[in-house]
Parts: C-alpha cells; structure tokens; sequence
C-alpha cells in the first residue's frame, strides 16, 4: 500500500505544481484570492518543483490517501475537485499550460484516491499505469514527472 501512497503524493505534486499556472487565468477569469497560495510558488517549473519537495516527500509518508490530500489542501486551501475546476475553465482553451488535459488528470488522481481510500488495489494500479501514460499539453505525465525529478540531482 505506501507504494500507491507514495505515488498518489506524486502525482498530487505534480498537479499543484502545474496548477501554479493559474497565474495566467488571474487576470482574465480567476480569482486571485482563491489561487493565492498557488501564485506564490515560483514561475520556472525546475524551481517551483523543488519548492514542492518538503510537503511531497511528507505526503510520500503517509499512512493515509486522507493525510495526503490534509497536506496538500492545507498548504494550498484547494482539494482535488477545485483542480479539476481549475483546469476546466474556459480560460485554458489553447493554451499550451493548464486546460483540460489537466483536467483529466486531476480526475484521474481523484480517482485514484477513491480507489485507495476503498482499498480497491487493482483499480488504483490500473490508474496509476493510465496516469503514466495521461498525455499533458507538451508530453507524458510519466515523461514529465521523470524529468522533474532528475532536475532536482
């Protein structure tokens, strides 16, 4: 189980990370006030990426989906269902950030914390082998989190 633990603190990482983005909705149609905590983390992926390693490598620890999802929310005051809004808003249509690519990423990793919360353990490697493979606007989710992590060495 702390392997899918530790890949749901992943995968959640790496959607804050790319919903930093949300900067540039702030100016046309998102509420600066809500994204706060997101427009604070840094504009260069390699940087804001390594600003989210503390709390990942915490969530990574886990023994819960719950204690996961306590983290990250409480850093960002937003669940997984407000990134799922986030990345469907209209704002996103072609651009190559965000969007609803994202979208359907953030639910997937929704779903995987279903998944694990009702310990359905085949559901959840079935999502976690789908999440891999997600294409993102520019790639593969599993190419991008592989490049992630070799810009922290």
């Amino acid at each position: 189980m702390s392997e899918f633990l530790e890949a749901f603190a992943d995968f959640s990482s790496l959607l804050y990370h790319e919903a930093r983005n949300v900067r540039h909705l702030v100016p046309r149609c998102a509420s600066r006030e809500k994204y706060q905590k997101l427009l604070i983390l840094p504009r260069k992926r390699k940087e804001a990426w390594a600003e989210l390693q503390p709390i990942r490598q915490k969530a990574r620890h886990a023994t819960t989906t719950a204690q996961v999802r306590q983290m990250f929310e409480q850093r960002f005051e937003l669940r997984l269902r407000d990134l799922v809004d986030l990345f469907r808003n209209p704002g996103w249509h072609h651009s190559t950030l965000g969007g609803n690519r994202w979208a359907d990423i953030a639910s997937a990793v929704s779903d995987l914390s279903v998944a694990l919360d009702q310990g359905n353990l085949d559901n959840a490697r079935n999502l976690l082998l789908k999440l891999m493979e997600m294409r993102h606007n520019t790639g593969i989710l599993g190419d991008k989190l592989r490049d992630l992590d070799q810009s922290l060495r």
